[in-house]
């Protein structure tokens, strides 16, 4: 597959003359290929597994830069001060640097030494384990503190080049959001439906996770799994109570069966440490919060496959496979939201202060009755406008209908009730019936697809030493 939108991050890799980087992100979020497209043939890759000795990871580098002449080594620190004298001009590439913990946790301390007296040595390191890596280059313990010029951390491809990336592979609009709300913006996904022979998107989910020899279902597992290490059942826990619609602490709790003080802990390592989930607040009234996974991949998994393994170890395909499509159903709904919470930015019609979901009581309203949520709100705290929005995965959706409930919700915020401009927007697959005015818009997936085709935003975050800056 092509590669697509990493240009500012390729002029930041190639902006050093003697590239000391760090180079962060999950698991398939396309930190390999990046700085391999940024070096080139002057990129020498040592990739480390965890499952193999410190000899036979030199044994096997040997063999794949034949060209170098890579004489026998014991030790891993030996073989870079080779390729530093060697070959000054490339870049040394230290993939998965976490799995040197496995291996051989010496030459953390060998490495730290080498960058202190070879100021010359042109080298990047990459890792998955976020929780691991900071422990590692982060921390001012760690042994690595301080001896790289910049932590450049990668995040999920954005809405608009994943969109251009199914438009490219030869879906349509609507398949390619819903590959978007399964597996988010890695691009090691997007280069699996390259290969494949396309259909509906549901059958490729079915195949992948669902029917044998379902190649994706344990992939998640295994990869959580490894990073959460001895206490990955909690985790998980956590993770499944907040995937089938628990979002606040005190349901946590109660789908977890511990006291909130026992999951404090864990909530706190997953959201600060794995960054994997993290704590939202309305953008008006309730502070109490609630929590969201990040990952539209993570998320997918928690809600649709965690508890599958049962039926596949019982033989119960065809039970698994119906779960699964109408548990889908339902989540097409929840992971369009997660879409439009994305593309909103590019489509608000204020500067926006503060946004997302919105959550509160009905004054006066017996109990049972006397909660409503709204998909969206934003506002302009100093022009106090104030927007309101409704996500629906449905065609031919009576706008105004919704439109109606959407207004009378809107009346329950309390925020400058009698002095704020409200906008209203509706945002559906498809429209049998709107009203348009002035303050009001009806967003369908043609006008979604219009606005992301002229956009090519995207973030990152370049950290130099300690100090984090938002590019």
């Amino acid at each position: 597959m092509k590669f697509y939108n990493r240009e500012t991050e390729l002029a930041f890799l190639r902006s050093f003359s003697v590239p000391r980087i760090v180079v962060l992100g999950r698991r398939r979020v396309g930190k390999t290929r990046l700085v391999n497209e940024a070096y080139g043939k002057e990129c020498i890759a040592l990739f480390i597994s965890a499952d193999k000795s410190e000899k036979e990871l030199i044994n096997g580098w040997r063999e794949e830069h034949p060209e170098l002449e890579i004489p026998e080594f014991i030790r891993i620190i030996d073989l870079v001060k080779y390729l530093i004298n060697v070959s000054p001009r490339s870049v040394i590439f230290i993939d998965e640097i976490q799995n040197i913990y496995k291996v051989n946790k010496a030459f953390l301390y060998d490495l730290q030494r080498l960058l202190d007296q070879r100021k010359d040595a042109r080298i990047v390191v990459c890792g998955s384990y976020l929780s691991l890596l900071k422990k590692i280059i982060e921390r001012q313990a760690a042994p690595l503190y301080g001896r790289f010029d910049a932590i450049l951390k990668i995040d999920e491809l954005p809405l608009s080049t994943t969109a251009e990336i199914s438009r490219d592979l030869g879906y349509s609009f609507e398949d390619g959001l819903k590959i978007r709300m399964v597996f988010g913006g890695l691009p090691k996904y997007y280069e699996l439906f390259e290969k494949i022979k396309r259909k509906k998107i549901e059958e490729h989910l079915l195949d992948l996770f669902v029917r044998y020899p379902r190649p994706l279902h344990r992939e998640l597992r295994a990869m959580l799994g490894e990073e959460f290490g001895g206490g990955y059942r909690i985790y998980f826990s956590i993770l499944s109570a907040m995937g089938r619609g628990n979002p606040t602490l005190g349901e946590i709790s109660n789908k977890v069966g511990r006291p909130q003080t026992k999951i404090t802990k864990y909530i706190s390592l997953l959201s600060d440490d794995f960054e994997i989930i993290q704590r939202i607040l309305s953008p008006v009234g309730d502070k109490r919060g609630r929590y969201r996974i990040k990952s539209n991949f993570v998320f997918f998994w928690f809600s649709l496959l965690s508890d599958l393994e049962y039926y596949f170890e019982q033989n119960l395909e065809a039970v698994a496979e119906e779960k699964f499509l109408n548990r889908l159903s339902s989540y097409w709904g929840f992971g369009f939201e997660r879409i439009v919470h994305e593309a909103f930015p590019m489509l608000s019609p204020f500067k926006i202060d503060k946004m997302g979901s919105h959550w509160g009581k009905i004054p006066g309203a017996q109990k049972g009755e006397n909660t409503y949520e709204i998909d969206l709100v934003a506002l302009n705290e100093n022009e106090r406008k104030i927007l309101f929005g409704e996500c629906k995965w449905q065609d031919g959706i009576d706008g105004n209908e919704i439109m109606a409930e959407l207004r009378k919700k809107a009346g329950y915020v309390d925020w400058h009730k009698n002095d704020r401009k409200e906008y209203y927007y509706i945002f559906g697959k498809s429209f049998r019936r709107k009203a348009e005015e002035n303050n009001v818009r009806f967003v369908d997936l043609k006008a979604l697809e219009e606005v992301l085709k002229k956009s090519r935003t995207h973030h990152r975050t370049i950290r130099f030493n300690t100090f984090s800056h938002k590019l």
